[in-house]
């Protein structure tokens, strides 16, 4: 808690709340009339147009971890339970959040320049679809054209420029959620690319707030609307099938998978990339980090890929499998007990998306990769060889083969790779090769 001087009586709390900055003031009116929990993250920076989209911006992240706090996560106390624990609210971001409006003034007090957040979710009421980027908003018009419009709400303009829309918490949809995990109120993709929801276990930064990308700005005083049925029924996932707690102790005693084992049907590719990415994940130690997010990366890379079209043979069931023997081989499951939850979160948010190599390109000819080095080339008697003996024009050669050192088809990266795209250059018998292949 703040050492910070004590607050006036209720009656001068809307007079102290005027004096505060204007994110602050925001949140604190926010917490008075709507109950939302709110927390502060790092301050406030100038934007910046030119910083990198896969760059992380930190003035968006929760405000400090105390000693006591690393030292008791690396030992495997997380969430709650630290927080119970050190008391130390500050440390935990959404889950030290409060709408104790004596804390709040607190805290803008002794933070004047921070960026402030609400948690979504249930405690406040607020759940939240968030539109990233141009795709995400063109994703949104094409649902709203296939659905219907979203209920009129209250709405906030983001850093980016885009829009968080405010809706009251489906506290109906998270009773049913508690009963069999179907449905996901965070999500990253089953709305589609660039359209994200934040509900219980999310945060949102506030009016005033200002990110990289820039100031968060509110857009009038619309009352929070419900949220639309067909928003809540694109939430729904599969059941996952259960593993057995005897099959679960034949996984955890058996820590490796055999490519060559696979079922037939698995695409050589995709099942080197099973072993390759739970293996990376199986390599980081208690004591490592990044273990979550490597957890349910991995399991969303998998997971596009196992649903992917046209099928690739692997299976959600094999990634979970495989995943269940390796948090037991690196200790992952000893040390989280939401292991299985954080496993299934990353399944899920990979189910809505194709691989950007999938499928992977057809191997390339050897007439295909000597024709294209010669274009490359771009000698005069050459292409007029060239275009004699396929019977095409000199720029239509160069528009079919002149990729400075690709195919037709091989694209770039691991298909490219894969396909033998670039080879060394040797000359080319143009005629002979031509007139026999």
């Amino acid at each position: 808690m703040s050492t910070a001087e004590p607050l006036p009586p209720e009656a001068d709390i809307q007079a102290v709340i005027a004096t505060l900055s204007p994110q602050w003031r925001w949140a604190a009116e926010r917490v008075l009339s709507h109950g939302w929990e709110v927390f502060p993250c790092n301050d406030r920076v100038r934007p910046d147009p030119d910083w990198p989209k896969d760059k992380t911006d930190w003035s968006k992240r929760p405000r400090r971890r105390c000693a006591s706090c690393k030292t008791a996560m690396d030992g495997g106390l997380r969430g709650q339970g630290c927080l119970d624990q050190c008391g130390h609210r500050l440390c935990h971001g959404l889950l030290g959040a409060s709408n104790d409006i004596h804390q709040v003034i607190a805290w803008a007090r002794e933070f004047p320049n921070a960026n402030v957040a609400a948690r979504t979710g249930i405690k406040s009421n607020l759940f939240v679809i968030d539109s990233d980027g141009p795709e995400g908003e063109a994703r949104l018009r094409e649902l709203q054209g296939e659905h219907s419009e979203l209920n009129d709400t209250q709405r906030h303009q983001t850093g980016g420029g885009t829009w968080h829309y405010l809706h009251n918490y489906p506290k109906h949809r998270q009773n049913k959620a508690r009963a069999d995990g179907e449905w996901r109120n965070n999500s990253r993709t089953l709305l589609g690319e660039g359209l994200d929801t934040r509900g219980e276990g999310g945060y949102i930064l506030l009016p005033g707030s200002c990110s990289r990308k820039g100031p968060y700005k509110a857009e009038g005083t619309k009352p929070q609307a419900d949220v639309n049925d067909w928003v809540l029924d694109l939430l729904e996932t599969p059941k996952r099938t259960e593993i057995s707690p005897e099959r679960k102790r034949e996984l955890a005693a058996n820590p490796r998978f055999d490519p060559s084992n696979a079922p037939g049907g698995v695409h050589p590719y995709v099942a080197a990339m099973l072993v390759n990415v739970v293996e990376e994940f199986r390599s980081l130690t208690s004591t490592g980090s990044g273990r979550t997010s490597m957890l349910t990366g991995g399991a969303m890379r998998l997971s596009s890929y196992a649903n992917a079209t046209p099928p690739s043979g692997l299976t959600e069931d094999m990634v979970r499998e495989e995943f269940v023997k390796a948090c037991h081989a690196n200790g992952y499951a000893q040390a989280h007990s939401d292991w299985e939850y954080q496993l299934d979160r990353g399944l899920a948010d990979g189910r809505g998306r194709q691989p950007s190599n999938w499928p992977l390109p057809e191997p390339v000819s050897d007439t295909d990769r000597l024709i294209t080095e010669a274009v490359d080339r771009d000698d005069p008697d050459e292409m007029e060889s060239l275009s004699l003996a396929l019977g095409l024009p000199v720029e239509a050669l160069r528009a079919r083969y002149g990729r400075s050192g690709t195919v037709p088809g091989s694209g770039g990266g691991v298909g490219g790779a894969r396909a033998g795209c670039r080879t060394g250059r040797r000359p080319v018998r143009h005629l002979e090769l031509c007139r026999h292949s």
